[in-house]
């Protein structure tokens, strides 16, 4: 049985301070800019995946410019320390990486991201990797399913 949480209930972003994200920063070979400290801050309380421009949009009043953000993504994706999440809105969303695997359903009518936990991965990754051959290992991966809410779902 599958188990939904909410984004705030994820290990990482409801124990992880800033402080905590200042050492991460240094552990991964970054200075712990206030811009990026910012950025993590900002990932960590929010309830779904953020595009950059929800990212600026929330950071507001201290809010680095654009290109900073972006380099900021970047390098902050490429260390492991956020992952790019794919919700069909044609342009890429962002969420800390969490110790604690976990996917999202996408409602396709209001938008709503709901994570949930329990996809049983390892099976589907030995079954995945068993079914196609010239591929031996899994290094990263990503699941969001998309249909309608319960909400929506009432409204059809």
């Amino acid at each position: 049985m599958q188990r939904f949480i909410r984004r705030n209930e994820t290990t990482m972003s409801s124990t992880t301070t800033t402080i905590d994200f200042r050492t991460i920063l240094h552990r991964k070979g970054y200075k712990a800019t206030p811009a990026r400290v910012a950025l993590l801050t900002t990932l960590s309380a929010a309830a779904k995946p953020l595009s950059v421009e929800d990212i600026i949009e929330k950071l507001k009043t201290s809010a680095p410019d654009i290109a900073t953000v972006y380099r900021a993504v970047k390098e902050m994706k490429k260390s492991g320390l956020i992952r790019q999440v794919d919700l069909q809105h044609s342009h890429a969303h962002y969420e800390l990486v969490d110790a604690k695997d976990h996917h999202h359903f996408v409602c396709t009518q209001c938008g709503r991201v709901v994570d949930f936990k329990g996809c049983n991965l390892e099976n589907m990754i030995a079954t995945a990797l068993k079914n196609t051959p010239g591929f031996a290992k899994v290094t990263e991966h990503s699941l969001e399913l998309f249909g309608l809410c319960a909400q929506c779902a009432k409204k059809n």
